[in-house]
């Protein structure tokens, strides 16, 4: 299980290397994939190309829906894809 990757792609590569060494049954993300880091679609991508079950995080729906009500979150200013937008929407 982890969780507030904030678009760090990097700790989510490294955090996968670890779980890849513990060999766990099951894993599970709790949310907020987006937010703060570098790397938005990227992470998406990571985490839907691993079909990894993912809890929507504040973040998450304040991106997807363009809340405004995190820091960050203006999607309008950014690089976010449509399609990775739309993913974050039905986490």
């Amino acid at each position: 299980m982890f969780s507030d990757v904030h678009a760090n792609l990097h700790a989510l590569e490294a955090i996968w290397a670890h779980i890849e060494r513990e060999v766990p049954d099951t894993v599970y993300c709790l949310g907020d994939l987006v937010g703060y880091g570098a790397y938005p679609n990227e992470v998406i991508e990571f985490i839907k190309s691993r079909d990894i079950p993912t809890v929507m995080g504040n973040y998450d729906e304040g991106v997807g829906f363009d809340l405004h009500d995190c820091e960050h979150t203006n999607t309008k200013d950014s690089s976010f894809q449509a399609d990775y937008l739309f993913l974050l929407r039905i986490l």
